[in-house]
């Protein structure tokens, strides 16, 4: 039995477990690239080696750097306290140790096929324990739709749940009691009930087309879903759509699941995509509970077709920052009565994390609790940081192949 139909993913006081054949299965398995999160934890351990112990470790393989990479010890490692970024690429999580931009090695989803690009996304449970990919690895041609639970103590995933679906799966979000996944699969949400694995009724969306973002309410009784032209509010107790919101954007080509967001105040939804007859980039507002949409806010006056892939809004609920693919840039926008977008800010170019030269095109984009750091997906190797205060870059922190979206949520140990 491989460790993908072995590993089996349970809640245990809000942590997970993982079958004895899953945890046999990742000693055989060497560790992919990347500071394995167990190697950086027994500090106080290390300060006790003696002077004849440090010279007998070098003496062993001249040098520890040149030999691979030993498991990580059995039992759970936390990480360190702070906020962690999980980025997630066509078949592994890259965590992300934001306080000191350091990667940690990537975990493995043990997918039976690849997916499309873009076609995964990741949402992280209450506590940051437990993370959960929405994915659709294609199997002998035909794309299979499925969540995968990934305990963030262990850093395993799980055995994937299947979804009633084979649409596209661009967008997944956790109930803020942390009961319940809603994952996107075409154009319906399917809940899944965490504790148990089971799959509920799929919700279909009217008007959604495929669904490409899922937004709570701060009450966390309407889960809100954008698609094509429109937001449809989801009563989460009957699992019912409500009347569409018009938009008239359409979803950016760049899959991204942060085309919306809530703002700060919880009042409205900004959502970004492309409108007009040229279908160039806008951005606009939608007041809470049912709307109407305002009118969007134009990015032409910079010259280029813009195609608007996420969006995040600063704690204070001033500035917006709205990353453009095709472009290569991001482009603040000022909040308030009306949207008032600044001159964008290209992304450098630069070598990529995997060799070459980058692209740099956003893909995705989220603020870190502060609201002091904009981190980007760019490049589909790389997490890029903003200076939300000088709005300059930072150093590329370099991620798993293929990277398509981002979620933040505090250690383990900070929970």
């Amino acid at each position: 039995m491989n460790g993908r139909a072995a590993a089996t993913v349970r809640e245990e006081g809000g942590a997970a477990s993982l079958s004895s054949a899953a945890m046999n299965d990742e000693r055989r398995t060497p560790p992919p690239p990347g500071r394995p999160r167990a190697h950086r934890q027994p500090v106080a351990l290390l300060r006790r080696v003696t002077a004849v112990g440090a010279g007998a470790l070098l003496l062993a393989g001249c040098g520890l750097f040149a030999q691979p990479t030993p498991n990580p010890p059995p039992g759970p490692v936390l990480a360190p306290p702070g906020t962690l970024a999980y980025v997630v690429c066509a078949g592994a999580v890259t965590p992300v140790e934001l306080a000191t931009s350091t990667p940690e090695a990537a975990i493995s989803l043990h997918l039976p096929g690849t997916p499309a690009l873009g076609d995964y996304a990741i949402a992280v449970g209450p506590g940051g324990r437990m993370a959960y990919v929405d994915t659709s690895p294609l199997v002998n041609g035909t794309p299979r739709d499925e969540v995968v639970p990934v305990d963030l103590v262990t850093q395993r995933a799980g055995t994937p749940i299947g979804l009633p679906g084979t649409g596209g799966t661009h967008a997944i979000v956790v109930s803020p009691d942390g009961t319940t996944v809603w994952a996107a699969s075409g154009g319906s949400i399917v809940p899944v009930d965490v504790g148990t694995g089971h799959v509920g009724t799929p919700v279909r969306v009217p008007s959604a087309g495929t669904v490409s973002a899922l937004v709570f309410d701060p009450s966390g009784s309407t889960l809100y879903v954008l698609g094509n032209a429109s937001v449809v509010p989801v009563s989460v107790a009957s699992h019912s759509a409500g009347p569409a919101i018009a938009t008239s954007l359409t979803v950016s080509s760049t899959d991204s699941p942060h085309g919306m967001t809530l703002d700060p105040a919880g009042r409205q939804l900004v959502v970004v995509g492309q409108g007009g007859s040229n279908f160039g980039g806008r951005i606009l507002t939608v007041p809470l509970p049912s709307g109407p949409a305002t009118a969007p806010a134009s990015f032409d006056v910079f010259g280029s077709v813009a195609s608007p892939s996420a969006v995040a809004v600063t704690p204070d609920g001033k500035l917006a920052l709205v990353a453009d693919g095709p472009n290569n840039w991001v482009v603040p926008v000022k909040m308030g009565t009306t949207l008032t977008p600044d001159p964008p800010l290209r992304m450098p170019v630069q070598s990529g994390a995997g060799g070459g030269l980058s692209t740099q095109h956003p893909t995705d984009l989220v603020l870190d609790p502060g609201g002091s750091t904009a981190w980007i997906v760019t490049g589909f190797d790389a997490l890029l940081p903003l200076n939300v205060s000088s709005l300059t870059y930072g150093s590329p922190v370099p991620v798993c192949a293929g990277a398509a979206s981002v979620a933040l949520a505090p250690s383990p140990a900070s929970g």
